[in-house]
Order: structure tokens, then C-alpha cells, then sequence
């Protein structure tokens, strides 16, 4: 059994046009878990924040906490969250996003379903989106990586696990696995390159799904 402390850090770079990076990135915390299996089944719960979740920053390398966990690979990691991210842009980008305001955006709306890690389900309540006439309900979701998944864009459902290998429609892709062996710390790469969407399209500002990995320092 070893002690692996979870942080993330946030890449960025400059991109062009509609698209922008993030400046900040949150996310309400509740509960991390692993699973050695790529279906995420049987998850452990490594870090438990669910008596006072916070919003936590993406960027920076913050903690996420720390927690007990077996050496070895595991192929999917679980996120318990708010279905409501915070985010705010690197500057002005298209039409719709304002480098100095932080949106928030219901990742989970519309009546679209989730799992929770006892495997049961639910449906999320509200709009989706950050309209301003949009009516919005947060729930606690969460949100599932794993290796099995292909997905790395915003076609997936992300609070459902991937059922087979190379699932295009469940979960998003966890990059690398998390591995453990000793005394490490894990670091929880968050890629948002790009990833804010001024495009008028929609008629707010947006974020798309950054990309996910594991290494370690």
C-alpha cells in the first residue's frame, strides 16, 4: 500500500481564431476513485472531499489530496463532481467569450444520464450550456477516464463508463494509465489547448473537453 498524492497541472499554448486556452479552470470536488479494470468497475475511493467540496483549480498543479492506494495500473480514474465547471478565457476570443469573465457551464443538462460509483443511475435535471434564459440544476456527477474510451471531443457521454474497448460514446480518454509503484506522485495532466469556443454557434462561451493523462514526478 502506498501513498499517492493526485495533482493536476493545465498545458497551454497559443491557438488561432475562434479558439482560445483557458486562463483558470474549476471544478467542484467531491470524490477521486481508481479502478484497475478499463470498464471502471469496482472503483476505490482514493480522496474523499464530499464533506466540504470545494471548487478546485485545474491549473497550476494543485492537490486533489491524498490517499492509499496499491501498487499497480490503473486504466480508469472516476471524478465525482459538480456538473457545473467554472472556466475563464486567456483573453477575448471570438464573438462570445470575454477574457475578463468566469462563465459557468452545466456540463450535465437536458435530462442526460449519469452513473454514480455504486453503479446506480440518474438523470440530470435543467438546461445544459450557459445561456443566459437557460434554466440551470446542479448535480453531482461523475465524470469517467478511462482507456478503453476513443472519445476526446464532446460526442461522448462522460458520466456513463465505457462498456468495451475502443467505447466512442462512453466516457472520455484517459491518455495513460495511472501507475504505481513506490513513492510517487502522480501528476494528473489536464491538456485545455484550445479549448475555449468563442464560435457564435452557440450563443455563449464554451469548453470543450480537454485531454487527459497520467505521469509521473
Amino acid at each position: 500500500m502506498k501513498k499517492l498524492l493526485f495533482v493536476s497541472m493545465l498545458a497551454t499554448s497559443t491557438v488561432f481564431s475562434a479558439t482560445g486556452d483557458p486562463d483558470s479552470l474549476k471544478i467542484k470536488l467531491y470524490r477521486f476513485a481508481v479502478s484497475d479494470n478499463a470498464d471502471c468497475s469496482n472503483p476505490k475511493v482514493v480522496v474523499d472531499r464530499s464533506s466540504n467540496p470545494q471548487y478546485v483549480s485545474m491549473l497550476d498543479r494543485p492537490e486533489f489530496g491524498s490517499g492509499e492506494v496499491d501498487n499497480g495500473t490503473y486504466p480508469c480514474v472516476m471524478i465525482e463532481m459538480s456538473d457545473q465547471i467554472k472556466f475563464s478565457p486567456d483573453g477575448n476570443v471570438g464573438t462570445q467569450c470575454d477574457g475578463n469573465v468566469e462563465y459557468t457551464l452545466d456540463v450535465c443538462g437536458g435530462s442526460g444520464t449519469y452513473q454514480k460509483l455504486d453503479g446506480t443511475t440518474g438523470t440530470c435535471a435543467g438546461d445544459n450550456g450557459a445561456d443566459s434564459s437557460g434554466s440551470y440544476t446542479e448535480t453531482k456527477v461523475v465524470l469517467y477516464l478511462s482507456t478503453n474510451s476513443t472519445s476526446t471531443g464532446g460526442g461522448a457521454n462522460a458520466f456513463v463508463p465505457p462498456t468495451t474497448g475502443s467505447d466512442a460514446t462512453k466516457g472520455f480518454q484517459l491518455g495513460s494509465p495511472l501507475i504505481v509503484s513506490g513513492t510517487e506522485v502522480g501528476i494528473f495532466d489536464v491538456d485545455g489547448t484550445g479549448k475555449v469556443d468563442g464560435d457564435p454557434g452557440p450563443s455563449y462561451c464554451e469548453f470543450m473537453p480537454p485531454l487527459f493523462s497520467f505521469s509521473k514526478q
